[in-house]
């Protein structure tokens, strides 16, 4: 199903007589294939056991994540993982000096911070899709937990938009 820019995928139990919706997926089937930059979809489910679904993120931008995603033998779609990830190199420009929590490339968070100064460029890495977004700035990982609850956006109690430049929203 497809509503503007929102899609979903629908899983449904066939049985004699019968179809039942089992589940839904907010997002899309999705072939991750970066190639310079452009996302090559591929609608077709070719292996339940493990696929790759892209999914909507509002976290400090609007734009795509992806995760692995399998369907159990009940008929229930399972992320793989806790992160999901971000294909293309969608960026942000810190306008200050903001303080971070430094992770590795798997999402480990180290108890160490980071500082990210002003004119920085952070390339989004990984998110949750509820709490947090982790970035790459150089050759650190740096993680921002973001207060969506309200508009606008917080992170560390400053409004977003005196923290970053070139972030995107749809709606």
């Amino acid at each position: 199903m497809m509503e503007n820019d929102y899609t979903s995928v629908h899983l449904y139990e066939l049985k004699v007589g019968e179809v039942s919706l089992s589940d839904e997926y907010g997002g899309s089937l999705s072939s991750v294939v970066d190639n310079d930059g452009a996302n090559y979809r591929e609608w077709i489910l070719t292996d339940p056991s493990c696929f790759t679904m892209d999914v909507r993120t509002n976290l400090l931008s609007t734009i795509p994540a992806f995760n692995d995603v399998q369907i159990s033998p009940e008929g229930k779609f399972i992320e793989c993982n806790k992160e999901y990830y971000y294909q293309a190199e969608y960026k942000l420009t810190a306008k200050k000096t903001i303080t971070g929590v430094k992770t590795d490339a798997a999402g480990r968070e180290t108890g160490e911070s980071v500082t990210v100064n002003a004119g920085e460029k952070l390339t989004f890495y990984s998110t949750d899709l509820e709490t947090y977004v982790t970035f790459r700035v150089g050759d650190e990982f740096v993680r921002f937990y973001v207060n969506w609850k309200e508009w606008p956006q917080t992170v560390n109690g400053e409004d977003i938009e005196d923290l970053f430049d070139d972030m995107i929203f749809a709606g």
